[in-house]
């Protein structure tokens, strides 16, 4: 960032400091300062020193400046403009579907949560469209091509898409983050229809739309969540569920909760998470965190 100052008078001035203070909200509460000394220069401009963004919502107060005549017997100081906020994105990782094509565990048809029943006669490939079933995704041709593609049945009934961002507190929250908010985004940018719930706290809801203004709508959605307790977010999860089958999950992390709540309904649900240590989840999904580490939180 640069400051411009200009002023009238050719009296000498000793120097220059400005100061702006950084929010704790970016992690650490300090200041970031720059010394000039002018003397009789009309015009100066000031370049603050960058520094670390991270992913949220986040409030800067006025600029301080510090000035004194050449021979520093006369101090004055003022602060400058106002409060401004900076909302900082998610990483936006515009491969996403040709790494969760790559992340298909059982890229045959012994995978059921990727292929539909037997009696549905196969029919030819084309690109994703509002109402075709997540079940339907060919990920081979997904993968090669980085559009979301389906394969299209003769004796096929139609359903929309849903997302949901299960924003447990976890370790690989941020991870899960960026890779749902890429998802959606992804999608939204390919012009299909889909309903996104961001669940966590300041979570919210986008019905179907296929505008792309809803992007930046989305963005800020992501941008101000922050994680919640697993029992709390459940019983939301619940709900949405009731509303929609055919539905994808981010989640930081499959606990036995969830895949319990799961197991006790017939819904279609598709889960993505986060590579660890532990035994992978049956089916489910997997994106390695450095990959989502990329970039930082540009």
């Amino acid at each position: 960032m640069e400051l411009q100052f200009k002023r009238k008078s050719f009296y000498p001035v000793g120097y220059l400091l400005v100061e702006q203070r950084i929010p704790l909200s970016l992690g650490s509460h300090y200041a970031r300062q720059q010394t000039l000394y002018p003397f009789l220069k009309k015009e100066i401009t000031v370049a603050l020193k960058p520094f670390q963004v991270k992913r949220g919502k986040h409030t800067f107060s006025k600029i301080t400046a510090e000035t004194s005549d050449a021979f520093g017997l006369i101090e004055r100081s003022r602060r400058l403009g106002e409060p401004e906020q900076l909302i900082v994105y998610p990483s936006y990782f515009p491969d996403i579907l040709l790494r969760l094509g790559e992340a298909n565990p059982d890229r045959d048809a012994s995978a059921n949560h990727w292929t539909l029943h037997k009696n549905d006669a196969l029919h030819s490939l084309r690109e994703f469209m509002p109402g075709d079933r997540m079940t339907w995704i060919d990920w081979k041709s997904t993968a090669k091509t980085n559009t979301m593609m389906t394969r299209e049945f003769e004796n096929s009934s139609a359903r929309k898409m849903q997302l949901i961002f299960f924003g447990v507190t976890h370790d690989y929250f941020e991870h899960a983050l960026r890779a749902a908010y890429s998802f959606s985004r992804k999608l939204l940018e390919d012009h299909a229809e889909v309903r996104i719930t961001i669940l966590g706290e300041n979570g919210q809801t986008f019905d179907f739309s296929r505008d792309k203004k809803r992007i930046t709508e989305i963005s800020h959605a992501f941008a101000e969540l922050k994680s919640c307790d697993e029992a709390v977010l459940m019983q939301e999860l619940q709900s949405v569920l009731k509303w929609q089958k055919d539905t994808f999950i981010f989640t930081p992390v499959i606990s036995d909760a969830l895949i319990g709540l799961l197991n006790k309904s017939n819904w279609r649900v598709s889960l993505v998470s986060i590579l660890d240590q532990q035994n992978p989840t049956e089916h489910a999904l997997y994106l390695r965190k450095e990959w989502l580490e990329a970039g930082g939180d540009a």
